[in-house]
This record gives C-alpha cells, sequence and structure tokens, in this order.
C-alpha cells in the first residue's frame, strides 16, 4: 500500500509542477462581503455544471456541518483563476460564502474531464469556513490548506465508496496548487506530496471510522485534522492567534 501511494504521488507531482503557477487557488477574504465586491453571475453557463455544484454543496454542508452560501463569479477580468471564501452570509442564514470563479470552473472541468472533481474542491473550500467558524487553525495558511485537504479526504471517503487510487486522478487538481514557498509565507498552500499526504491521511481517517462503525460529524473530522496537523489545543491556539 504503502508503495503505491509513493507512486500515485509521483505520478502527482510530475502532472502539477508546471502548472502550479497559473492558478491563485484559494484565497480567505475572511471578513469581506465577497458579493460586493465580485463580479457575480448567476450561472457558469453550463446547467450540468451549476446541478452538479449545487447538490455537491449541500452534501458536503451536511457532512461537515456547516451551511455555506455559494455564489459564481466572473474571474475572466483578473490575472488567475480563483475561489475565494468568507464568513460573510451572503445568503440568508448561512455560515459564510465560497464564491467560485467561472473561469477557474471550466479550467478545472477541461483539466480533469469530468465533473467528479468538483465534491473535491467544494469540500476543500466549505472546510475553510468550518475552519474559520471553529477557529481550528493558527493564522497560517499552510496550516489552513492543510486542515481543508483532509477534510476534502474525509469527504470524498465518505460519499464513495471508492478506493484512493479511484479518486487521486481527480486529486491532481487541487494538488497542483501546492507550493514551495518559506515555511512561515502566509501565501503558502503546502508541498504537492503534503497536500497528497493530508488528503489521503483525511480519506484513510474516515474508512477507518467507518470500519468500526463510528458516525462521523464535522466537528470530529476537525479534531481528527488538528491532530494530524499535530496543533495544540483550542485553548493555545486561541494566544497563537492572539484572540
Amino acid at each position: 500500500m504503502k508503495s503505491l501511494f509513493f507512486i500515485i504521488v509521483i505520478s502527482l507531482l510530475a502532472s502539477v509542477e508546471s502548472l502550479a503557477q497559473n492558478f491563485m487557488g484559494c484565497t480567505s477574504q475572511d471578513a469581506i462581503a465577497l458579493g460586493r465586491v465580485l463580479p457575480v453571475v448567476e450561472s457558469t453557463r453550463n446547467p450540468q455544471m451549476d446541478y452538479c455544484i449545487k447538490k455537491n454543496a449541500e452534501s458536503v454542508g451536511k457532512f461537515l456541518g456547516v451551511n455555506v452560501g455559494v455564489i459564481m463569479f466572473e474571474d475572466s477580468v483578473y490575472d488567475k483563476p480563483n475561489i475565494c471564501v468568507s464568513r460573510i452570509d451572503e445568503l440568508s442564514g448561512t455560515d459564510g460564502t465560497v464564491a467560485i470563479g467561472c473561469n477557474y470552473l471550466q479550467n478545472m472541468y477541461s483539466y480533469s474531464g469530468n465533473f467528479n472533481i468538483i465534491p473535491i474542491v467544494l469540500a476543500h473550500e466549505i472546510a475553510h469556513i468550518l475552519d474559520i467558524t471553529l477557529k481550528a487553525t493558527p493564522p497560517s495558511g499552510m496550516y489552513s490548506e492543510l486542515y481543508a485537504d483532509f477534510l476534502s479526504g474525509c469527504f470524498m471517503a465518505y460519499r464513495s465508496k471508492q478506493t484512493f487510487a479511484d479518486v487521486s486522478n481527480n486529486l491532481r487538481w487541487v494538488v497542483r496548487i501546492g507550493d514551495y514557498t518559506a515555511v512561515g509565507d502566509p501565501a503558502r498552500h503546502g508541498t504537492p506530496m503534503q497536500r497528497t499526504a493530508a488528503f489521503k491521511a483525511g480519506f484513510d481517517w474516515y474508512k477507518e471510522q467507518l470500519a468500526v462503525g463510528c458516525v462521523v460529524v464535522g466537528i470530529d473530522a476537525s479534531a481528527a485534522a488538528r491532530k494530524y496537523l499535530n496543533l495544540p489545543d483550542f485553548d493555545d491556539a486561541d494566544k497563537i492567534a492572539g484572540n
């Protein structure tokens, strides 16, 4: 199994190294009303994609225990395709907002050739909302990204009976956003290998819980992600964050 994981990781790294600089990946705009500053659109202009986004956002939200509003915006006016998250309630009764660039979505679809990448990306982004709500990670880009990767892996294990090898092909899109920026850089997302390992750790953790009959909810997955990242207890994390 370890050798298979190594082969998958090497394959992922080879496919993403030359592409990583073309996309910004997700950006946290914690306290910004995204709908007021982004050119919001009603649709991706692809009914199947619209439906897939809606259904998977509902499924991820139910799994993680957060109610998130999802909006689309025209990101072709920016330098790089992107996704943004905010804790601001754009839609009544939600815990936060995920704003997805239409160009980002189209590139994501063109790269993967199917819609199976959408639940992986949505789970990652909605995990950021859970992170903001729980203050689960300290103010470091890498910790929050790997936390979201872990929870995305949990969701994909919850969503289907597929093995990690089955879902790894679509994981390439997320891993390509990995980077090698300096430790401590707030823009750091983690290296491609770190991101793959975090996703797989979440995937494996959920399968282990399922095997022993545990019913996993969002707070459980969050605690497991924090343990995986070796983060301090909440009181200590608050001190780190300056709260």
